[in-house]
C-alpha cells in the first residue's frame, strides 16, 4: 500500500491526516468533493441513467483528488512511531495471554 484515500467527516481534521500519513508512510489523498455520500449517490444515479457502462466507469469519470498529504519521513518521527508500535504489539500479546489465563 503507497496511498490511502480519505473521505467524510475525518477529512476535516489536518492532524489525523496528517498523523496518518506518516504513521503509515503514505500519501493521503483527500476528495474533491467533500460530501462522499452525496457523489457516491451520483455515481449510482449516473449508472441506473445509463450515462456510464459501469460504475467504475462512472468513478472514474466522477472522482477527483484535490489535496495530497504527505508523509513526515524524518527519522526522529519513525524511530518514536516504530517504538509505539513496538509498546503496541506487546500489549496485545498481554492480552491475548491473559485472555488465556481467564478461560483456563
Amino acid at each position: 500500500i503507497s496511498r490511502l484515500m480519505a473521505c467524510g467527516g475525518l477529512c476535516k481534521s489536518s492532524l489525523y491526516l496528517e498523523q496518518h500519513a506518516t504513521i503509515t508512510l503514505c500519501a493521503v489523498y483527500l476528495p474533491e468533493e467533500p460530501d462522499s455520500v452525496l457523489l457516491g449517490a451520483a455515481i449510482l444515479g449516473a449508472c441506473a441513467a445509463k450515462t456510464y457502462d459501469s460504475l467504475l466507469q462512472a468513478m472514474q469519470a466522477m472522482c477527483r483528488t484535490s489535496e495530497c498529504i504527505c508523509p513526515d519521513q524524518s527519522e526522529e518521527l519513525r524511530r518514536y512511531h516504530d517504538a509505539k508500535y513496538a509498546v503496541f504489539l506487546r500489549m496485545y500479546e498481554d492480552q491475548r495471554a491473559y485472555r488465556e489465563l481467564m478461560s483456563s
